[in-house]
């Protein structure tokens, strides 16, 4: 501090540099919004159960199309119709400004979380280690999409940091009972995942590094009190309204299909062992490139050398992660953003490991092959969308998208590409003896996402969108009618409202929509090509319903069939006629 009170100029410094990276993230993130709609299966189905909530006050058990949700808990949804309340409802907005506020508080997350474990590190290491994720493909995609991870992420990521702290020494029940409440909210938003990944991934740290002893500190009874309180506020009353309403089933499927029967036995998104020890590669490309340094530095690093960054702070950051990886690779289900929770600690061990190798003066030679080959395959994908997109390269990509409605211009990001793999392998060139050349990477890949944003989100969007399949059906239909879908899906029924959901295994209902497009009221029914011939089965003989639309939404080929009172006119590009 100067006589006057005031932080001294560096401490200023770092603190305006902090400031002005979450404004360029929160700038880059506003950039996607308004491209596109939302697109399935997770952000309608989210966005409608709280909508649903809006609508009838039911806030406590989550529903989709009117029926009991299970899969996920509340928190998001509570968060999207409250900005749907305070905003004028529920819309592509709403449903990702969750995840993007998220994402600001990662990235803040992350640079405090290289502080927790390298106190001596710089604000540079925690610049280069927030910088280095909001590089990173999935972060950015995460943080711009209406689903629940980023919001994990949040919690996860501070839950980290507290935990961290308490390890390396700065005790205080304060600070476990809000790491113990902060899981307790990601446990709201994702399931109790949020409490497994931090507690366990901080007490491996603490094994690894030879500090077993500090367990104690991380858990507390304190702390298991917060979690119990913060999840208890929910679950408790909605425990009691699920018996009182006979949902008994829906508790059930929350608290134990959903958690344990999903990790022992998962039903879908079936992968290898060994799925998760190739995610990070692409998920954090292009930071992901000096991720082999930073791994090659841990076995090499000598502890007792002086510097800002111990060893010990690289093993509890790999240590932690490694859990994660761990963790999710014992069941058969994986999805590559069940990682997402784990890359803070790997962006915050890329960075010190770069700030060991500055600061030391040697081993620059990796990190610089890194940047390099960041560059290198930079350019490779510029080229590869220019010449697929283009057509100068020939490939079944041009007719794909002409297939499915999708004009796109591939030169802006293909320029985009080339300008950050110019980036990169300048900053390969003269890192370390200028560190602040890392900051053009950083530059290039904000523009590359503005750029994805602005031109790819748009033009995918014309294909992925139901929202006008549902406009034309409402253009092409009396007032009031009432509508079904076999098989439902919420993107369609975000846009369309409440819809009957037609199961394809039940013959009963199957003969019941059959009945309803031979009969005299209004009624529509959508449906994949795929499910025709299962509704054939069930029409009456010289009573054929009305094909007033077909249209492809996304690799699906859609029909959408009425009974004859249902047309308001004739579609325009095709004249009613008689199913196929």
């Amino acid at each position: 501090m100067t006589r006057s009170g005031a932080p001294r100029p560096p401490l200023r410094r770092a603190r305006l540099a902090r400031a002005a990276l979450l404004v360029a993230a929160a700038a880059t993130f506003a950039s996607f919004l308004g491209t596109r709609d939302l697109w399935a299966p997770d952000e309608p189905k989210y966005a409608l159960a709280a909508r649903e909530m809006l609508e009838t006050g039911e806030f406590l058990i989550p529903h989709v199309n009117g029926a009991p949700y299970p899969d996920k808990p509340p928190l998001m949804f509570w968060l999207v119709a409250l900005l749907g309340a305070l905003g004028g409802g529920v819309g592509p907005a709403t449903a990702v400004l969750p995840s993007m506020v998220a994402a600001l508080f990662v990235l803040a997350g992350t640079m405090r979380l290289v502080r927790a474990v390298a106190p001596r590190a710089g604000p540079g290491a925690e610049l280069v280690a927030a910088g280095l994720l909001l590089c990173a493909y999935r972060f950015v995609m995460q943080a711009t999409t209406g689903q629940l991870d980023m919001l994990l992420c949040a919690f996860t990521t501070w839950a980290f940091v507290l935990l961290f702290e308490v390890l390396e020494g700065r005790a205080g029940t304060r600070r476990v009972v809000a790491a113990w409440a902060l899981a307790g909210l990601g446990t709201l938003a994702k399931g109790p995942v949020a409490l497994v990944l931090p507690v366990g991934g901080v007490a491996c740290a603490a094994l690894a590094t030879g500090r077993a002893r500090s367990l104690r500190g991380i858990v507390r009874w304190s702390g298991l009190a917060a979690f119990v309180a913060v999840v208890g506020a929910w679950l408790l009353p909605a425990a009691v309204r699920a018996v009182a309403t006979g949902r008994a089933d829906w508790l059930a499927d929350l608290l134990f299909r959903q958690t344990l029967v999903r990790y022992a036995a998962s039903w879908h998104h079936h992968q290898p062992w060994w799925f998760f020890l190739a995610v990070p590669w692409y998920d954090l490309f292009p930071a992901s490139a000096l991720l082999p340094a930073a791994l090659a530095g841990l076995v090499r690093r000598d502890d007792a050398a002086p510097g800002p960054v111990p060893r010990q702070a690289l093993l509890a950051l790999a240590a932690a992660a490694g859990f994660a990886v761990l963790f999710f690779s014992i069941p058969s289900g994986k999805r590559g953003l069940y990682l997402l929770p784990i890359h803070p600690l790997l962006a915050a061990l890329v960075a010190l490991d770069l700030e060991a190798r500055r600061a030391a003066w040697r081993g620059a030679a990796m990190p610089r092959a890194g940047l390099a080959v960041a560059a290198v395959l930079l350019a490779a994908l510029a080229v590869a969308v220019a010449g697929l997109v283009g057509g100068a390269i020939p490939s079944d990509v041009p007719r794909w998208l002409a297939d499915h409605g999708i004009a796109l211009s591939p030169w802006p990001l293909a320029a985009a590409l080339t300008a950050a793999a110019l980036a990169f392998a300048v900053a390969a060139a003269a890192w370390p003896r200028r560190p602040a050349v890392l900051v053009a990477p950083l530059v290039a890949m904000l523009a590359v996402w503005i750029v994805l944003a602005r031109t790819v989100y748009p033009a995918v969007d014309a294909s992925r969108s139901p929202a006008r399949l549902v406009a034309e059906i409402r253009e092409r239909t009396v007032p009031g009618a009432a509508g079904a879908m076999i098989d439902f899906r919420a993107q369609f029924g975000f846009y369309a409202g409440r819809m009957l959901d037609v199961d394809p295994s039940d013959e009963r209902a199957l003969a019941d929509a059959a009945r309803r497009l031979a009969g005299r009221e209004p009624f529509w029914l959508l449906l994949r090509r795929e499910h025709l011939p299962l509704l054939e089965r069930h029409l009456p003989p010289g009573r054929r319903p009305v094909v007033i639309l077909e249209r492809p939404v996304g690799d699906d080929e859609l029909l959408v069939l009425a009974s004859p009172a249902t047309p308001r006119r004739a579609p325009s590009a095709q004249a009613p006629g008689a199913v196929p």
